[in-house]
């Protein structure tokens, strides 16, 4: 049977009716599967909705994901008396309002007897893969956060009855050595769980049936919320999703990279960094906290590249190559030189500092909705500055 994850008596009904009923063939005559819409918001942004169907011995889903451009998947997988997936299929493809967007993605996984086989089929090229899986082993689609119906499942055939933490093993089929990668759950009491996301909680509501309630990623550097909705016109949604984004007007990437070239003083100076946007959400000592490192935009740590000796704020710098960071208060903020490079922006170590230095803050008369770095000449040097919300952050740059 499957096993829940609280104490309630009344939360082993449908898990075990489910059982039973799966294990004599099929659902109920005349019984329609119970549904859930979840609505994915990145602040104020829609980026996925999701629809799940849970059915004895089986369970349907189908998602609309809007990033960076709209994809169309389904998904579905069987699952045993022990509440253990057997089989699992997913297919993807753009919408067909959108005729830029990549082809068709398929892929099938097979368990059995330690061992997973899958069959996938990209664009038109197929191939077979078999590889060793651990019992219970949750399929996925590639997509983070993986899909809910998928995830819910692989709650549900856990025991956190009695707290504390359980692990198992998550499986892509895509990728050149597909491959298993373990993820941690953590009871917290009452009807939430944590799972863990880089080192960060991303919280699962329940209710008393086991079925997910809500998300929230806040916590974690995907900021995502999830919810239930009624249940949408899937086929309407991809239609218009998809018709933004051949306008031009689609959700694209969240925070798309970017890059800063400026000559000063005869210097070749180089910012690379990512640019997310506000999507409606309080910013200073919110979605950035005060007082903590921040990455100083997303995605993969900020980089400074100069070609000849520098001097930011109070700082010396020879020619070379660095990471920016920064911390923030109410007053002003922080700018943090470090001498890795090539990281994550979660990698920070402090370890590597350079030195920090002072930023000057003032008050925008209009806000920035999208995370802004600019080498602003000034004289004969520069000014480095930040601008995001209704906040500028700068510091001057010279060159030696």
């Amino acid at each position: 049977m499957n096993r829940v994850l609280r104490h309630s008596s009344s939360s082993l009904v449908v898990p075990l009716l489910a059982a039973v009923v799966a294990a004599c063939g099929g659902e109920e005559e005349g019984s329609g599967p119970d549904t859930t819409a979840y609505l994915e918001r990145l602040g104020s942004d829609t980026v996925a909705i999701e629809i799940v169907r849970r059915y004895p011995g089986r369970v349907e889903g189908e998602v609309i994901s809007r990033t960076p451009l709209t994809r169309y998947m389904t998904y579905s997988f069987d699952v045993d008396a022990t509440g253990t997936i057997t089989r699992f299929e997913t297919d993807q493809t753009t919408p067909a309002g959108n005729t830029r967007g990549p082809g068709r993605w398929y892929s099938s996984m097979e368990f059995a007897d330690g061992r997973a086989v899958i069959a996938r089929e990209a664009e038109g090229v197929a191939d077979t893969v078999s590889l060793a899986a651990a019992p219970g082993t949750a399929p996925t689609t590639g997509r983070i956060p993986m899909p809910l119906g998928i995830l819910e499942q692989a709650l549900r055939s856990r025991d956190l009855t009695g707290g504390g933490a359980v692990t198992f093993d998550v499986l892509s089929p895509w990728g050149m050595n597909p491959g298993s990668t373990p993820t941690r759950v953590t009871a917290r009491g009452g009807s939430e769980v944590e799972l863990d996301f880089f080192g960060s909680p991303m919280i699962i509501s329940l209710d008393g049936e086991d079925r997910i309630v809500g998300l929230s990623g806040a916590e974690t550097t995907m900021k995502v919320e999830i919810e239930p909705i009624d249940e949408p016109d899937m086929g309407a949604l991809a239609a218009d999703y998809a018709m933004r984004d051949v306008e031009g007007t689609g959700l694209g990437t969240p925070s798309p990279p970017a890059a800063v070239e400026a000559t000063v003083g005869g210097a070749n100076l180089l910012v690379e960094y990512s640019r997310p946007s506000t999507r409606g959400r309080e910013i200073w000592g919110a979605l950035v906290p005060f007082g903590e490192v921040w990455r100083t935009g997303a995605n993969s740590a900020t980089h400074f590249v100069t070609d000849r000796p520098v001097t930011i704020g109070d700082l010396d710098l020879p020619a070379g190559a660095y990471t920016l960071w920064t911390t923030f208060s109410p007053e002003g903020g922080t700018l943090i030189v470090n001498g890795q490079t090539r990281i994550w922006g979660t990698a920070y170590d402090a370890a590597f500092d350079l030195g920090r230095t002072p930023l000057e803050s003032t008050v925008l008369d209009a806000p920035v909705e999208q995370f802004t770095i600019a080498i602003e000449p000034d004289g004969d040097g520069a000014e480095l500055s930040l601008a995001w919300d209704d906040r500028r952050f700068s510091v001057p740059l010279s060159i030696r």
